[in-house]
C-alpha cells in the first residue's frame, strides 16, 4: 500500500520494520506555545521467506517460488508510544518547560530511503510540498528530529539536518561512521557505537578459546562497518577467519541459500553474525530447513533479543543486549491504547487486530465472504488482559533509548530557557526566545555536562552490555528475555562494559562454565 507521511504538529522520530500501511496521523496543541519534535519511524517489517513444498506455485513454474508476509512489529510500535509518553510527561510536569507546549509529528519510513528524505525534507519546509531553506510553520519552532533506527537512514537524515544545525538523535543507529562530527556535526544518539560492540565481541570470541571463526553482516553501514571492526578486533587476538558472507537485501531470499552452504561445508563452528532482524530471518529459516546444527552465533544487538528471528529455536546463540532502564506508569499508559480513542487510529486497528487475532470490518469495502471468515473486533476487548511484546516492560532496551532522547531534548530547551546572557559561553549576549530560536542553539546546549552523559562525538557513554546465553546455569544474575510475543526466557548476566571500565568484563563466574 501506499506509505505517506502524516499531517503536521508535533514532532520526534521513531523507526520500525515492515511494510506500510497509510498511516494518517493528525495532533492538535492548544496551549500558550508549541515546539515541535519529529520522528521517523518503521513501524511494519517485511519479511520475504523463500518455501519449498508449501502452497501452490504459480501457473507454469515449477521451480520453488518466493512469498512476502509482513507483521506489524510490536517492539517497534512500543518504541513510538514511548516517544508519546515523554512529551505528555514533559507536559504535564511544570518544572520543564512551563507554559510551553511540546508535540512530536510521527513519519513512517516505511524502512525506504527515498521515504527518509522526503519525510525530512516535509519536516524542515513545514506543510505541504518542499521549500528548500523555507519553513512554512514559523509560529511553531521544530526543535529536534529522533530517529531513524537504521544507521544508513540515520546517516541519509543526518546529511540534511546537517546542514541546517538541527539536532537529530538516534535510539539505534550504532555504526561507528556517525561519530565522524566533520560529516554529521548534529548527529547524536543514546546508544553506544558499534566501536564498544566489536571489542566486546572480539574478546568473547577470545574468552572461550574460539580461533576459527565465521563472519556473517548484512550489506548496509551497519553490517559491513561493523564487521569490519570486529574482523579487525578478532585479529588482535590471534583468532582466524574462516570466512566472510554477506546477506544481500537486494534479494527476496537474502543469499540465504548459499550463506547457509558455506557455513554447512566450513569447519567454523563459530559465527559472528552483524545484521538487524528482519534481514536475518531467511538465513535463519534456511538453517532450520536444512537442519544445520553444531553452530554457535555471536548475535550483535539488533537482533540478539528480537521475537522477529525467534532466537529460542538458536539454543546455542550468544549476543550482546543493550542496557535496560524502567519507565514509570509506562505499563498502564501502553494499555490505555484504544481504536476509538488513540492517535493514529490505522496503526493502532493493526495492533488490536494481531493481539486478538480478529478484524475491523468496513461494510462499503468488505465483501460478506470475507466476514464470515473472520472474528469481528468489538472494541471491547482490553490490552490489559494479555501479555505479549507490545506491553510488555520488564526488560526496556531500545524504548528506553527512545524515551531518553525525547528527555535529553527537553533538557536541552530547558537550558536554553533559562539562558543567562552573562554566564552562557554560546549566547553571544544574546539568549534566544523559546519560541524564536535557531537550530544551532539547541544543539550547542544539547552538549552541556547539564545534559544526557554523551562523549565527544555525541555518542551515550556505554553503561552495560549484557551477554543472554540460552541452557547455562550457575553463571551471574539472570537476564529476562522474550522469547516470542508471549513467551519468556531468562539468560544468566556473564558480563558487562561500562564509562568507568574502558575493556568488556566477562564475571569470575564465567570462568567456571
Amino acid at each position: 500500500m501506499e506509505c505517506t507521511a502524516a499531517p503536521e504538529h508535533v514532532t520526534e522520530h521513531v523507526a520500525l520494520d515492515l511494510q506500510w500501511e497509510t498511516l494518517p496521523w493528525a495532533c492538535s496543541v492548544s496551549l500558550s506555545h508549541t515546539i515541535l519534535a519529529t520522528g521517523t519511524c518503521r513501524l511494519h517489517g517485511a519479511v520475504t521467506r523463500a518455501q519449498r513444498g508449501v502452497g501452490k506455485a504459480p501457473e507454469g513454474n515449477s521451480h520453488n517460488f518466493l512469498s512476502s508476509s509482513s507483521r506489524f512489529h510490536f517492539e517497534s510500535y512500543q518504541h513510538l508510544q514511548a516517544l508519546m509518553f515523554a512529551v505528555e510527561e514533559i507536559n504535564k510536569n511544570v518544572n520543564i518547560l512551563p507554559n510551553i507546549s511540546t508535540g512530536f509529528q510521527a513519519f513512517d519510513s516505511c524502512t525506504m530511503l527515498q521515504q527518509d528524505l522526503e519525510g525530512t525534507l516535509k519536516v524542515l519546509s513545514g506543510f505541504g510540498g518542499v521549500i528548500p531553506n523555507y519553513r512554512c510553520q514559523n509560529k511553531v519552532p521544530l526543535s529536534s528530529v529522533i530517529g531513524h533506527s537504521i544507521s544508513t537512514h540515520s546517516m541519509v537524515v543526518a546529511h540534511i539536518l546537517g546542514l541546517y544545525r538541527y539536532v537529530q538523535i538516534s535510539h539505534f543507529s550504532t555504526s561507528s561512521l556517525l561519530s565522524d562530527r566533520s560529516q554529521f556535526p548534529s548527529f547524536f544518539r543514546t546508544i553506544p557505537s558499534d566501536t564498544f560492540q566489536s571489542q566486546g565481541l572480539a574478546q568473547l570470541v577470545h574468552h572461550f578459546d574460539w580461533t576459527w571463526v565465521g563472519l556473517l553482516a548484512v550489506d548496509n553501514d551497519y553490517g559491513q562497518n561493523g564487521i569490519q571492526l570486529v574482523k579487525k578486533e578478532i585479529a588482535k587476538t590471534g583468532a582466524c577467519v574462516a570466512f566472510t558472507e554477506t546477506i544481500k537485501r537486494g534479494q527476496p531470499d537474502r543469499n540465504a541459500p548459499h550463506i547457509v552452504k558455506t557455513m554447512k561445508m566450513s569447519t567454523a563452528n563459530v559465527v559472528v553474525v552483524f545484521s538487524n532482524d528482519i534481514d536475518l530471518v531467511p538465513v535463519l529459516d534456511e538453517m532450520l530447513r536444512q537442519n544445520i546444527t553444531k553452530k554457535t552465533l555471536i548475535a550483535s544487538e539488533a537482533w540478539s533479543t528480537s521475537t522477529v528471528t525467534t532466537m529460542g529455536r538458536f539454543t546455542g546463540t550468544i549476543g550482546f543486549t543493550l542496557y535496560s532502564g524502567i519507565i514509570l506508569g509506562f505499563q498502564a499508559f501502553l494499555n490505555k491504547v484504544h481504536p476509538s480513542t488513540s492517535l493514529g487510529k490505522n496503526w493502532v486497528n493493526l495492533l488490536w487486530e494481531q493481539t486478538f487475532n480478529c478484524k475491523f470490518f468496513n461494510d462499503s469495502n468488505i465483501s460478506i465472504d470475507v466476514k464470515t471468515q473472520s472474528k469481528q473486533c468489538t472494541g471491547e476487548e482490553r490490552l490489559g488482559s494479555v501479555l505479549n511484546s507490545y506491553n510488555d516492560v520488564s526488560s526496556l532496551r531500545v524504548t528506553y533509548n527512545v524515551y531518553n532522547a525525547v528527555h535529553m531534548v527537553a533538557k536541552a530547551l530547558e537550558d536554553l530557557r533559562n539562558c543567562n546572557k552573562r554566564t552562557d559561553p554560546f549566547s553571544n549576549s544574546n539568549c534566544a526566545k523559546l519560541w524564536n530560536f535557531e537550530p544551532w542553539q539547541v544543539k550547542q546546549h544539547t552538549k552541556t555536562p547539564s545534559s544526557l552523559a554523551l562523549d565527544s562525538h555525541g555518542n551515550a557513554s556505554p553503561l552495560v552490555l549484557s551477554i543472554p546465553i540460552p541452557q547455562v546455569s550457575g553463571i551471574g544474575r539472570y537476564l529476562r528475555y522474550r522469547n516470542s510475543d508471549t513467551e519468556f526466557r531468562y539468560f544468566p548476566r556473564i558480563g558487562y562494559r561500562n564509562r568507568k571500565f574502558p575493556e568488556f568484563k566477562l564475571n569470575a563466574a564465567a570462568n567456571e562454565e
